[in-house]
């Protein structure tokens, strides 16, 4: 069993890996690692990865890498290893969630990385996500990161029709009460493809987002101690994180 893992823009393979836990322990994981925030960019190097490593059961993107695995299943009708799009963001042309995106990529390359983390750090009561965040930023200038994240924001997502045509399996996993990553977003991507399994989870709590992973792929992990400060569903009242949270 060998699992293909796209991280999100602004992000690292180490970073996805981080935010889906213990999901990917015991499997071969190849990360696409890439840097530019060009979903097309990303979508050719999972193209490329899967032609040359056998037995790919799993494709798995987060945020802007679910957008590259959406666009390369659509091209892939024969083959039904198992498309996991985590968190996506919009679909077809960029929106205002895009815009958003774009908006974290300004205050970035004005302030620099340590104080925008700092700032985050300071506001924010999640701290699993930020953590996760500081691994992801870890790699990047500002500069570079806040490039990635703009050449992000700008780019055209996965049409819902497309999704309709979808022939291979896919699951979609969304987080409650991420302005970032729209529930509404994953409501729609799963509506449209015709094999498509849908896993939710409330947002900011990270062993929910987890559980919702593991759920929507199948692979069983290690399951978390629960919290006994959040409920076992998906339905808790989310909590607002100051943005920005390109997370994976």
């Amino acid at each position: 069993m060998t699992i293909l893992l796209a991280h999100g823009a602004g992000s690292s393979g180490a970073a996805a890996r981080a935010l889906l836990g213990s999901t990917l322990d015991g499997h071969r994981v190849i990360t696409v690692e890439d840097r530019s925030g060009d979903v097309d960019e990303v979508a050719a190097q999972i193209a490329t990865a899967s032609r040359d490593t056998p037995q790919v059961t799993h494709v798995i993107g987060i945020s802007l890498g679910a957008h590259a695995v959406a666009r390369w299943a659509v091209t892939q009708p024969h083959r039904e290893c198992l498309s996991v799009c985590i968190l996506p963001a919009w679909t077809g042309p960029p929106d205002s969630t895009a815009a958003l995106t774009s908006m974290a990529a300004r205050e970035i390359k004005t302030l620099g990385i340590p104080d925008t983390l700092r700032r985050i750090r300071d506001a924010s009561p999640a701290v699993d996500i930020t953590r996760v965040l500081e691994m992801g930023w870890d790699s990047y200038t500002s500069d570079s990161l806040a490039t990635a994240m703009q050449a992000a924001s700008a780019s055209r997502s996965i049409d819902a029709l497309d999704l309709v045509h979808l022939q291979g399996p896919m699951s979609v996993v969304g987080w409650l009460g991420d302005p970032l990553h729209p529930a509404a977003t994953a409501y729609r991507w799963s509506a449209a493809a015709p094999r498509t399994r849908l896993a939710m989870a409330a947002y900011p709590n990270v062993k929910l987002l987890q559980q919702a992973v593991r759920s929507a792929t199948g692979l069983p992990g290690r399951t978390p101690p629960r919290d006994p400060e959040q409920p076992a569903t998906s339905s808790s009242k989310p909590h607002p994180v100051p943005w920005p949270r390109s997370l994976g």
